[in-house]
C-alpha cells in the first residue's frame, strides 16, 4: 500500500497526518491549487535562464499588468509569453513566466489537470518539472517536456553521479538509461505516445497527468480528456486502477538516495541549449544555415503572433 505524501516547507517539516483522514486507495489529500493559488503558493522567478534562452522572466506584478498571467473566468489558471511584441535578436529574449512552489514535497501522488499546454511551436521549450534544493544530488523530474513542433512528451530524470533504470512495462519508449551525470544533459528519457504533448493534447481538450514517487521508483500516466478515471475525478485516485503507465523509472539506481523534496516549476523558454541546438533539424524555418540557435533567436523575435498558442491553462494540481 503506497504511504501518503509528505509535504516539506523550507524548513523540512512534514505536514501533519490529521488535516484529512486517508482515503480508500491509502493516499491522503494534502495540497490542492486553482485559480488564485497559482498567485500565493508559488514564487516567480526572475533571473537570468539557465539553459540560455532567448527569454526575460517577468516579475508578478508585471505579468499580471501585462496579461501573461491571470485567473479566467471559469477559474483556470492561465500563464503565457508575450505574442504581440517584435524584437531585436540582439537585445533581450521575449518575455515569459517562470513560477516555482514555495514548498517542497517528498514520496507521495500528484496530479495535473490542464485544459492547454503551450502548443507545438517552433522555438518553444515548455516544461512542467521539479528540483531539489542542491541540483543534481537532490534530483529534477521532467514531468512534461518537448521543444519545437514535439507532439509527444519526455519523461526525464536527471541525478548526480550514476543512475540506472531498466525497461519496464510502460506505454512510451525507454530511449536513455543513465539518469546520472554520466549522460551528459540527457538524463534517461521515456518518448511519450503520440499526440501527449502540444498542439494535439490541446486538441483533444488537454487531458491529466500523474506521478506516483514511491522509494523504489517513479510511474507517470497520461490520460485524455475523455480517459480521466473516476476515481481521479472523485478526489479518490485508484492508482492499482490506472493501468499501464506511459513511464516506470525504476532499476539498479536507488530512488530514495537520489530524489529528494522537490519544488514545482513551470515555465516556458524560448531555444536555449535544447529547442535552440535542434532548431535547424526539426523543420522549422531556417534563415542561417550556419547556426541553428541563430535561426532560433531570429524566428522567436520576429514572429510574435505565433506564440499565441504558448500558454499554459491549469485547471488543477493536487498532491496526495
Amino acid at each position: 500500500m503506497p504511504t501518503s505524501s509528505l509535504l516539506w516547507s523550507v524548513g523540512s517539516l512534514a505536514l501533519s497526518s490529521m488535516i484529512l483522514p486517508a482515503a480508500a486507495s491509502g493516499y491522503q489529500l494534502v495540497e490542492t491549487w486553482k485559480g488564485e493559488d497559482f498567485l500565493t503558493a508559488f514564487d516567480f522567478y526572475t533571473g537570468a535562464d539557465p539553459t540560455n534562452g532567448f527569454v526575460t522572466y517577468a516579475n508578478q506584478s508585471y505579468a499580471e499588468s501585462k496579461g501573461l498571467v491571470k485567473v479566467n473566468s471559469n477559474g483556470t489558471f492561465y500563464m503565457g509569453v508575450d505574442h504581440t511584441t517584435k524584437l531585436s535578436t540582439n537585445g533581450p529574449g521575449r518575455e515569459s513566466v517562470r513560477i516555482g512552489s514555495n514548498k517542497y514535497y517528498d514520496e507521495g501522488l500528484f496530479i495535473i489537470d490542464l485544459e492547454h499546454m503551450p502548443g507545438s511551436v517552433c522555438g518553444t521549450w515548455p516544461a512542467f518539472w521539479s528540483t531539489g534544493k542542491d541540483w543534481p544530488t537532490d534530483g529534477e523530474i521532467d514531468i512534461i517536456e518537448g521543444v519545437n513542433k514535439n507532439e509527444a512528451n519526455e519523461i526525464v530524470l536527471h541525478t548526480s553521479g550514476t543512475c540506472q533504470v531498466s525497461s519496464q512495462k510502460m506505454t512510451g519508449t525507454l530511449s536513455s538509461t543513465e539518469c546520472g551525470e554520466d549522460s551528459g544533459t540527457t538524463g534517461c528519457v521515456v518518448e511519450g505516445t503520440q499526440g501527449s504533448s502540444g498542439t494535439p493534447f490541446n486538441e483533444n481538450g488537454g487531458g491529466v497527468y500523474a506521478m506516483q514517487w514511491t522509494d523504489e521508483f517513479l510511474k507517470f500516466w497520461f490520460f485524455p480528456r475523455g480517459s480521466i478515471p473516476t476515481s481521479i475525478t472523485k478526489g479518490d485516485p485508484d492508482v492499482a486502477a490506472f493501468g499501464t503507465p506511459m513511464a516506470h523509472m525504476q532499476g539498479s539506481c536507488s530512488i530514495a538516495e537520489h530524489f529528494k523534496a522537490q519544488q514545482f516549476i513551470f515555465d516556458t523558454t524560448f531555444c536555449g541549449d535544447w529547442a535552440g541546438g535542434v532548431y535547424s533539424t526539426s523543420g522549422c524555418p531556417v534563415s542561417d544555415s550556419s547556426s541553428s540557435f541563430k535561426s532560433c533567436v531570429a524566428y522567436v523575435a520576429e514572429n510574435p503572433a505565433a506564440f499565441a498558442e504558448s500558454y499554459w491553462e491549469i485547471n488543477y494540481i493536487k498532491i496526495y
